[in-house]
């Protein structure tokens, strides 16, 4: 937007509908959005009474809300037909694929000590760092007093001053220790500086670290018997698993922050343990269907197959066509087709179980980038297929078939183009690198 700043922390802070984990984060980083969050009726009891307890409102001097930045993560997002018909939701560069777990709250964090007397509100910390004071007070001031012992100190000579500095220095003491036990009550104020240079880390922290890596293990484990398998990426889900790795060695964790971290770790390794269940269930045939009996080879069980497309699909915008198949962008390991008696008659049924089997490819290649960009986006960049997913989706199933028409007696599929010699190799050296099955 132009001209226009976002605060995205305020923003969900105000969401009834924002993830708890989300909300629990929020409440630790932005102090200054203590007020928001508690207007949301969608907080829970837990936060809303920890807020209470470690940030009273009668404590409370804050800016603006949103004064504070916030990133806003980037992405796309689009739908891609099925045969006939958009179908696909194409994933954006970064996309979460894992809802926000609930996370219990741990207590009051480690609150930090007011700092130099004389700053005006207090300033808190935002993972770990120091932030500037907030308030307009200007530091040092103050109203003259009319009467009292500062007027007779200021007329009893240099004497006299060094006195009122060695009182004023053990003021200052008496404050520090007053101010030390405002730490011990949760009080918000100004982080102090460590005294080392090595990051400084929240107890329990470690404890996290090694629930973190006991998990790592496991999860790893777990995605190395799918490393030849074409919808791996989609399945593991180990491109949030790397984030969370990155995330786990951020400097002046939070132990609030690393248990975040833990459970959904956690989760992403049970869900790849129930998901592995599954496929021993779903690879094995049992409709005893052509259209099944391509799905359970080509994805060894992680790849579903429900013959609902009539209702889950969109309809073809064609008055003289109609939506044999589809993969949603929410469901990238499932495929939706017609019943197979719907079909003309076999060959039609196999290029469009193909056709789709190629969206599902082309969805894991999109979560095993790297760099944003998957093998699919950059064969597209170089112009092959018309710049279309839906024409790669029918030059891979004419390859798969060794086709060069997508007419059969009186009826056209797909969307009107047939590849090339050139783009049929591109499929090939595509289908290899992603490890899709395509016979030769």
């Amino acid at each position: 937007m132009t001209g226009t700043y976002q605060d995205g922390d305020w923003i969900a802070a105000q969401d009834p509908g924002a993830p708890p984990g989300l909300l629990s984060e929020i409440a630790f980083r932005r102090w200054d959005l203590h007020p928001v969050l508690e207007a949301n009726p969608g907080l829970r009891p837990e936060l809303r009474q920890w807020i209470a307890q470690v940030n009273p409102p009668h404590l409370r001097r804050y800016p603006a809300a949103g004064a504070q930045t916030g990133a806003q993560p980037g992405g796309y997002s689009g739908q891609q037909p099925g045969i006939q018909q958009p179908g696909i939701q194409q994933p954006g560069i970064q996309q979460p694929g894992i809802q926000q777990p609930v996370f219990p709250y741990p207590g009051p964090p480690q609150a930090p000590v007011y700092g130099t007397a004389g700053q005006a509100g207090g300033a808190y910390p935002q993972n770990g760092y120091a932030s500037g004071a907030y308030g307009s007070g200007t530091a040092g001031q103050a109203v003259p007093r009319k009467s009292g012992p500062g007027w007779w100190f200021a007329g009893c000579g240099c004497l006299a001053l060094v006195f009122v500095l060695v009182l004023v220095g053990l003021g200052l003491g008496g404050l520090n220790a007053i101010f030390s036990t405002a730490e011990r009550q949760g009080r918000p104020g100004v982080a102090e500086k460590p005294l080392s240079s090595s990051p400084s880390v929240s107890p329990g922290v470690d404890e996290q670290i090694r629930a973190f890596e006991a998990e790592k293990v496991t999860f790893d484990r777990l995605a190395a018997t799918l490393s030849n398998n074409p919808v791996a990426a989609s399945v593991t889900n180990a491109a949030r698993f790397r984030i969370l790795e990155q995330r786990i060695k951020e400097p002046h964790l939070s132990t609030f922050s690393a248990r975040s971290v833990v459970a959904e770790a956690v989760q992403l390794r049970q869900k790849l343990e129930q998901r592995i269940a599954q496929a021993k269930v779903l690879r094995v045939n049992r409709s005893r269907s052509v259209s099944e009996g391509l799905v359970d080879s080509a994805g060894k069980g992680f790849i579903d197959l429900r013959w609902d497309a009539a209702t889950a699909c969109k309809k073809s915008k064609s008055s003289e066509g109609r939506t044999l198949g589809c993969v949603k962008g929410s469901e990238p390991l499932t495929i939706h087709l017609l019943p197979e008696n719907a079909f003309h008659d076999g060959w039609n049924l196999r290029m469009t179980v193909v056709h789709e089997l190629a969206h599902v490819y082309q969805q894991a290649d999109e979560r095993a980038a790297d760099d944003g960009a998957s093998r699919t986006d950059k064969l597209l960049a170089r112009g092959l297929f018309q710049k279309s997913v839906e024409k790669m989706a029918d030059c891979f199933a004419l390859t798969y078939y060794n086709q060069w028409t997508l007419t059969q007696e009186n009826y056209t599929m797909g969307y009107g183009y047939v590849c090339n010699a050139s783009e049929r190799q591109a499929i090939r050296s595509w289908a290899a690198a992603i490890k899709a099955p395509l016979p030769k």
